[in-house]
């Protein structure tokens, strides 16, 4: 009788990349295996939250998002399309494209090797947050600001915590109770 444990890595030397990714991160494939199921229902990620940096900035944001779909900011970023809502990240190595449009039309990621990946969907300003300025918020609105031709709002000044053009008062000078 041959010796199974032989057989056994005969076969393991046979195995593609792609089952070898699928096998040592199930975890992180699962979920997208299950959004693959026909019958299963499809669970609609959560938006990433906007940061209190950017609320203030709202409307830029806004506007970025109708000036600009997912689609086009993905395939600016060497995303290839793969059927109808789905893209293959420009470093994936599984060759899956685990990128996919939701029916909001935000974009949502379980590929390991995508910046987008991060449990959130993400609309077109987040898109292009993640991928042109590493998730720098501020660094992304003052762009889309200037692409956009919309002007900044300066911050308000702080007020100051005392008068400096009259010297502080001595404490003779200071009423007592």
């Amino acid at each position: 009788m041959a010796d199974p444990t032989a057989r056994r890595s005969t076969s393991a030397a046979r195995t593609t990349p792609a089952l070898l990714e699928l096998w040592t991160n199930w975890s992180a494939w699962l979920p997208e295996l299950q959004a693959l199921c026909p019958w299963s229902a499809l669970v609609e990620p959560k938006a990433a939250p906007y940061t209190s940096e950017a609320r203030p900035h709202l409307d830029i944001i806004g506007h970025f998002n109708q000036a600009h779909d997912v689609r086009s900011l993905l395939e600016a970023h060497g995303y290839k399309p793969k059927g109808k809502n789905r893209y293959l990240p420009p470093h994936s190595t599984s060759g899956i494209p685990s990128v996919r449009i939701l029916d909001s039309g935000k974009v949502f990621s379980s590929n390991g090797s995508c910046a987008l990946n991060d449990g959130h969907a993400h609309d077109a300003f987040s898109v292009f947050c993640l991928l042109d300025h590493q998730g720098d918020v501020k660094a992304a609105i003052k762009a889309a600001a200037v692409g956009l031709g919309i002007e900044l709002k300066q911050p308000r000044p702080e007020p100051q915590s005392q008068r400096t053009d009259s010297p502080p008062l001595s404490k003779k000078a200071m009423p007592t109770h």
